[in-house]
C-alpha cells in the first residue's frame, strides 16, 4: 500500500518528514517509512514464530513432566533447569557463531530464540498438570480405563489453555 519499497532509492537525499516521505529519507535516498514497515513486518514474523515454537515445546515438555511424574518429570525438569541456568546471551552468541552464514535470516533467529524461551511455559504447564492430575474428572477417566492420550488431549490440555494462551501472548511481547 506504500509507494516505495525498503530498498528503493528515491532520488531525494536526507530530507525531513513530508507528506511524500512521512519519516523522511536517509542520505542514500531510502524512504525511512518503508524501511520501518519492513523492519516491523520482520519483527512480527519473528515474534509470532518464536511464540508458536516456544509454546509448543514448553507445552509438550511441561505436559509430559506433569502427567507422567517420576523419572520422566525429574529428567525433563533437570533439562529445563539446565537451559534456565545457562545465560541466554551465551547461548545466543554460540548459536549465532555457528549459524553466522544464516545471520540475516529471521527464521533461524526465531528458532534460536524459541530454543531458549520455552522453559518458563514448561514449568508453568508442569505445575498445572500436576494440579489437574488430582482432580476428580481425571480420576474418573483413569477409573474407566481411558488412555493417556485421551486424558491429556481431551481433558488436561483444554483445562490448561488459559496459562498457555497468556504465556504465548507474553512471549510475543518479549
Amino acid at each position: 500500500f506504500w509507494g516505495y519499497s525498503f530498498g528503493q532509492i528515491t532520488g531525494q537525499f536526507a530530507t525531513g518528514p513530508s507528506l511524500q516521505h512521512p519519516f523522511g529519507t536517509d542520505t542514500i535516498g531510502h524512504d525511512l517509512f518503508a524501511q520501518v514497515m519492513q523492519g516491523t513486518a520482520t519483527s512480527m514474523k519473528t515474534a509470532l514464530l518464536v511464540a508458536v515454537v516456544a509454546t509448543v515445546l514448553g507445552t509438550l515438555i511441561g505436559a509430559a513432566a506433569g502427567y507422567y511424574r517420576g523419572w520422566v518429570d525429574a529428567a525433563l525438569m533437570r533439562f529445563t533447569d539446565l537451559v534456565l541456568v545457562i545465560p541466554v546471551i551465551a547461548i545466543l552468541l554460540v548459536l549465532a557463531n555457528g549459524l553466522s552464514n544464516l545471520a540475516g535470516n529471521w527464521f533461524w533467529t526465531a528458532l534460536v530464540l524459541a530454543a531458549v524461551l520455552w522453559t518458563y511455559l514448561a514449568r508453568l504447564i508442569r505445575g498445572t498438570f500436576l494440579s489437574l492430575r488430582e482432580r476428580e474428572f481425571i480420576e474418573a477417566e483413569w477409573a474407566i480405563g481411558a488412555s493417556d492420550a485421551r486424558i491429556i488431549l481431551r481433558h488436561m490440555i483444554p483445562n490448561a489453555m488459559g496459562p498457555i494462551v497468556v504465556n504465548a501472548t507474553l512471549t510475543v511481547a518479549n
